[in-house]
């Protein structure tokens, strides 16, 4: 039967079929493999099937159109040509092949291998182009025989790494004196005492500050300046370290001096508390208060303890109502109640921690409500909260307060670790440059005009806690004020030329911003006699209630980190051929972004100013959010990222060593 079908089909073999209306045209089964599916029908028997659609194909290597000798005639053998015709012209390559396979991943091979080859050239370009800059910079920076005014920075902190990073050293010689090798993340340092983060997560090296300005722009030596002579412009220094050399102390030249030594704890002459109590000003206070909360836990685990000495041990006393305190206070309620719970569960019963805090609120420099919020949420969470109290003397093991709200009551209270943040003072290095200076003899701060130089002194800067920037009062000038205003000499000032003052002398004196649009107000507020002019009497008045506005600038980072920069582009914009004491600037202005602070539970609150009032788990994101974009680099943004992870995944470290 099969034999008869390939007879009269014209087919040699039944791997064959003819397709088409041409006779001639047949296509072997195997090449089925080739169809294509979204090709229109191009004859009669493609459209009436709609089942075979071939793919792209050419005459030499798809389809084997044969002819049928005994059966053609020049009418088929035309039909045949315009069909072949037809086909040829719908393919989309009748002539090339497609690829194989093989030559499919031979072309993928080559795509990638290209890719490599251009990261690793651009990797030797970049770091070819650096060692070609570390090593010009080390003589581009100071030329040889090129004379260059030399600033001295005394300090490490927010102040000083603040002018080292704007300072432009191919106008300066550089130089960084401090005992601390290091710049300290203070915002996060609560977070270090319970692990939260680790403390190298959040220092940066000095010597990585100088290395970015040239290796011979900025020199660094870990030494402690314990003198200045303003007469000759030399400071004394000595090595501090525990290995001395043959000369511990030795001298330095400055031309201009930037002092931003900090501060240092205030205890408010509080009997026993330097003896007895932790502070957490610095990354060596964090790991005591580590290792010191691991310790009670041990101890208290120990078999034969009894309840008493239990509740005792694990006592956590904390004095100071500020930031530092709230956030570690919170810190430690979710260390204790999140990590500790799950390895000493049977001593959460016995765990206290008090707030002990002397004003009416905790965080009062923030807003009421922020206040307010603060205090509710260590209500929920179990912290006693101890307003109006006062620390009298501190001995070990124990405090004696007084509740200032309930007649003086004094009590004593029981503790196992006390943390002390009650507010800084000045260092003993500050209190005696102060006292060498004859305009200030009688104050422990640095007092600076408003572009941060020292009063009394040339040549010399301060920054951050060290200092106060003096701020002109209006009482004082206001007999000259009255006469520069009176235009027509009538012994009264019009609001025309009460509004021509404010004007003139607002840049000069910040307390008057505070009225910004408010001038009118001002005018018919201390126009006491309604005659629509201000006497002397009265406009004296007026200056007094601008005064009250005037506030110091607060001791935080954030100041010191706005006056570092303000003083190294100064440094930058002033003609070295000049005095920096007499150059003409802009004075510093201050600008408050807003304060943060961490409550425990996932939660933060914000005092954003105009901006608004916020607080819960999202400002606790934002929170983290902001501290973490402020990191000096890019390492510390990765180890305190990677420490966030670590925590929220494995939870802290318990670890002591």
């Amino acid at each position: 039967m099969l034999n008869l079908f390939q007879k009269f089909s014209g087919l040699k073999s039944k791997n064959q079929l003819r397709f088409g209306s041409n006779k001639g045209s047949i296509i072997e089964k195997g090449d089925f493999l080739k169809l294509d599916k979204t090709r229109k029908p191009s004859n009669l028997f493609e459209s009436s099937t709609q089942k075979f659609n071939f793919a792209p194909f050419s005459s030499s290597n798809i389809y084997r159109a044969k002819e049928l000798k005994n059966n053609s005639s020049l009418e088929e053998k035309s039909n045949d040509h315009q069909h072949h015709q037809n086909n040829s012209n719908n393919s989309h390559s009748s002539s090339v092949p497609p690829p194989t396979k093989n030559e499919f991943k031979r072309g993928k091979g080559r795509k990638v291998a290209f890719i490599l080859m251009s990261l690793i050239v651009l990797g030797l370009a970049s770091t070819g182009a650096k060692l070609i800059y570390d090593q010009a910079a080390q003589h581009f920076w100071l030329e040889e025989g090129e004379e260059k005014k030399k600033v001295v920075i005394l300090g490490s902190g927010w102040g000083a790494m603040s002018v080292v990073k704007e300072i432009d050293v191919s106008k300066y010689e550089v130089i960084v004196v401090s005992p601390r090798n290091y710049f300290l993340f203070t915002p996060l340092l609560p977070s270090t005492t319970v692990g939260t983060i680790d403390t190298r997560s959040i220092v940066e090296p000095v010597r990585a500050f100088c290395k970015r300005l040239g290796a011979k722009g900025a020199r660094y030596y870990e030494a402690e300046a314990y003198d200045v002579d303003f007469t000759n412009k030399k400071i004394r220094c000595r090595d501090v370290s525990d290995v001395k050399s043959a000369q511990d102390n030795f001298e330095l030249d400055y031309d201009y001096l930037i002092v931003s030594v900090g501060s240092v704890n205030n205890t408010f002459g509080t009997k026993g508390v330097t003896e007895n109590c932790n502070f957490l000003k610095e990354v060596e206070d964090a790991t005591r208060i580590r290792t010191k909360i691991g310790d009670v836990f041990e101890t208290a685990s120990l078999p034969g303890i009894t309840q008493d000495e239990k509740r005792k041990l694990l006592s956590f006393l904390v004095v100071g109502g500020g930031p530092t305190g709230v956030e570690f206070a919170a810190e430690l309620y979710d260390f204790l109640h999140t990590d500790v719970a799950r390895w000493y569960s049977e001593l959460i019963p016995f765990v206290s921690i008090k707030l002990i805090h002397s004003p009416d609120h905790l965080l009062n420099t923030y807003d009421a409500k922020i206040s307010s919020y603060t205090e509710d949420k260590f209500k929920l969470d179990r912290i006693d909260v101890l307003t109006n109290t006062r620390v009298t003397e501190v001995r070990p093991g124990e405090v004696d307060v007084i509740f200032k709200n309930e007649g003086n009551r004094k009590d004593t209270l029981p503790y196992s670790m006390c943390v002390w943040s009650t507010g800084i003072a000045a260092s003993p290095f500050t209190t005696t440059l102060a006292q060498k200076i004859p305009d200030q003899v009688h104050s422990k701060l640095l007092i600076t005009d408003k572009h941060l130089r020292v009063k009394g002194v040339e040549d010399v800067f301060a920054l951050g806690d060290c200092s106060t920037v003096s701020q002109p009062k209006l009482i004082d000038t206001f007999v000259s004020l009255f006469r520069r205003a009176d235009s027509d000499s009538d012994s009264g000032l019009t609001l025309d030329e009460f509004r021509k003052l404010i004007k003139d002398i607002e840049p000069e004196f910040p307390q008057l911003v505070a009225y910004g649009k408010k001038v009118d107000d001002m005018f018919k507020e201390c126009d006491l006699d309604g005659d629509q002019k201000l006497s002397e009497e009265e406009f004296k008045i007026l200056l007094k209630k601008a005064d009250m506005k005037l506030k110091n600038f607060p001791a935080t980072a954030q100041v010191a980190s706005q006056q570092g920069q303000w003083l190294g582009k100064a440094l930058n914009r002033h003609n070295t051929q000049n005095s920096v004491s007499k150059m003409a600037s802009k004075p510093f202005d201050y600008h408050h972004l807003g304060s943060f602070a961490y409550v425990g539970g996932n939660s933060a609150v914000a005092d954003l100013g105009n901006m608004g009032k916020f607080e819960g788990i999202l400002t606790w994101w934002l929170w983290r959010g902001v501290y973490w974009s402020k990191q000096i680099s890019m390492r510390n943004k990765t180890m305190v990222a990677s420490n966030w992870i670590e925590t929220m995944i494995w939870g802290r470290d318990i670890s002591r060593f």
